[in-house]
């Protein structure tokens, strides 16, 4: 990948030598970070191209996400690292488990936005392997907690890392519900808080792998998502005529599939979700189901 996954645009600034008057203890601090953001990104390229000959690399890996762990600074570092090793190691990976497991619970609930983004994600990856059943109801509350929380109205950096963390909380808990329903503690209405936040804007990548999940649930008619009686259909369906066609929260895919579930739904159906959608969706519907094939 090109960029550490989940961290906005803002946070990979340039490297730039110092100013005569600048601390050039802060730059070599940005240097070192910048390096070990070059080798985590290299160690994943790794695993991703050789997973199994990787295997023989894990204790060296545990070491350092085991260091990197102790310190606040490093931490977001550590787990996505261990976002990685889930990703690509997959079953494989969960002999590691037990040495960042308890920080990705301490960081979804704590104040750090840039530890919260890896950990929403390490969870997202892990969720739909087995090993991961034990941890999902603690999972459930931890990830309620975040996307019940109102994002800091005033711009600042905090913000931007705070609703990217958002993003990534929403889209861990869709895979926690399609996964792990049965493990959902009765107080977390995971459906339903996944709905509230559609659609997903400040994780880009996220955003347009949930919207196409959301698509194809769909279009399986999944009862979890569409609720009792489909009383989320029509915000679900306001949410996919405000990505359609739009570069930053679709893909040429899920434009297809969004096309072809407006173009089978009964003319009655959209009729009667009429007042979930703005004038805007109202024109890209009406373009949608009258568009030729």
């Amino acid at each position: 990948m090109n960029r550490i996954k989940g961290l906005p645009k803002a946070r990979e600034r340039r490297q730039k030598k110092p100013k005569d008057d600048e601390d050039v203890d802060t730059y070599d601090e940005d240097e070192e970070e910048l390096c070990c953001r070059n080798l985590t990104d290299t160690l994943g390229a790794v695993m991703e191209v050789a997973p199994s000959a990787f295997c023989q690399c894990l204790p060296e890996c545990v070491q350092h996400i085991g260091q990197w762990l102790t310190t606040k600074e490093n931490t977001p570092l550590a787990l996505f690292l261990a976002c990685d090793m889930v990703r690509h190691l997959k079953e494989e990976s969960q002999q590691t488990w037990p040495v960042f497991m308890p920080a990705v619970f301490t960081a979804l609930t704590g104040p750090d936005a840039d530890a919260r983004i890896p950990a929403a994600w390490l969870v997202n990856v892990a969720a739909p392997l087995n090993g991961f059943q034990e941890a999902a109801p603690e999972a459930f509350r931890s990830l309620a907690k975040i996307v019940s929380t109102q994002a800091p109205k005033k711009k600042s950096k905090k913000r931007e890392q705070t609703n990217v963390a958002m993003d990534n909380a929403v889209a861990a808990l869709l895979t926690m519900a399609r996964y792990h329903a049965s493990s959902c503690p009765v107080e977390v209405p995971a459906w339903q808080l996944v709905v509230s936040k559609l659609p997903l804007k400040f994780d880009e990548d996220e955003g347009k792998q949930v919207h196409e999940t959301i698509v194809d649930l769909v279009l399986e008619q999944h009862s979890g998502l569409l609720g009792q009686d489909n009383a989320n259909l029509g915000s679900i369906l306001s949410c996919l005529a405000e990505v359609y066609r739009s570069e930053e929260l679709s893909n040429k895919t899920t434009d297809e599939k969004i096309t072809r579930l407006f173009k089978n739904l009964p003319q009655d159906v959209l009729i009667k979700m009429a007042s979930n959608f703005s004038v805007k969706q109202q024109k890209k519907i009406e373009k949608i189901v009258t568009a030729s094939s």
